[in-house]
């Protein structure tokens, strides 16, 4: 997926720090969908949108799993010390931080979160 998004935001000329901040949204919230989304192991689509400008980059997943609402999890304290710090589980606090506006809305049976991140984030 790192591929292809980096061909898309190459061919709409978006800002280098913009596009990898982009890239980490996009995969962390994919990642999660596809790890923690579903309760079989069967086939689920799952739709990626990306509308990119150079300084603009707006991610719209799109899953049939259980609802998720990544704007209700609660963020993590941070670590006192490297040996406290966990290993994975920052995907969300990433998106966070790097997403100038998050939007999350479940209909008919899917969820639907579109990240936007922007070159002043």
């Amino acid at each position: 997926m790192s591929e292809w998004f980096r061909r898309v935001a190459e061919r709409a000329g978006v800002d280098p720090d913009v596009a990898g901040k982009a890239e980490v949204c996009l995969n962390e919230a994919a990642t999660n969908v596809v790890l923690y989304a579903f309760e079989d192991h069967g086939r689920h689509p799952i739709t990626v949108d990306v509308h990119a400008s150079p300084d603009t980059v707006q991610i719209r997943i799109v899953d049939d799993g259980r609802p998720f609402n990544l704007l209700d999890a609660p963020l993590r304290p941070p670590p006192t010390s490297l040996e406290d710090a966990p290993i994975g589980g920052l995907g969300i606090q990433l998106i966070r931080a790097y997403a100038r506006d998050i939007r999350y809305r479940r209909v008919a049976d899917r969820n639907e979160l579109v990240l936007t991140v922007i070159a002043t984030c």
